[in-house]
């Protein structure tokens, strides 16, 4: 009888320790990545800001390219830096750069699309667009020639 009973305590003290080591344990656990992108302009913009923050500044050693590939990223992370640098004093041709890569990272890195495009900003309902929105979208396409 008191081994039964030393042994009922000894199993209910582990049970004990395993129920709190568990919620402990648990609570340090990271929490669990959103599936896919967030499709908001916030979203996007510190998407944009970090990629380009890893690509002008990642050390390239690192990544144990060889000696042509380590000179031609070296010389496109230097384009890219002097692009960035252009476009806030004006230049159009650095302007043109800098967008272009923005729209390649949106488009490979972040998968934008028509569907995912509509959720940002709603092209398929006029009627919810700002007017600011609706603007924007006419200057471009009078300036594309489209209209």
């Amino acid at each position: 009888m008191r081994f039964v009973l030393n042994g009922l305590l000894i199993a209910g003290i582990l049970i004990t320790i395993g129920v709190l080591l568990y919620l402990r344990m648990s609570r340090r656990l990271p929490e669990q990545p959103e599936e896919g992108p967030v499709y908001t302009l916030e979203a996007m913009t510190a998407f944009v800001k970090e990629t380009l923050h890893e690509m002008t500044s990642s050390n390239l050693i690192d990544f144990g390219l060889s000696e042509e590939e380590y000179r031609r990223r070296k010389n496109k992370r230097g384009e890219l830096k002097k692009a960035l640098r252009g476009c806030t004093s004006g230049d159009l041709r650095d302007k043109a750069y800098v967008k272009q890569m923005i729209a390649d990272l949106l488009e490979r890195r972040y998968t934008l699309d028509d569907d995912h495009l509509n959720r940002l900003l709603p092209f398929d309902d006029p009627q919810a667009l700002t007017p600011q929105d609706q603007f924007d979208i006419l200057l471009y396409l009078l300036r594309n020639n489209i209209v």
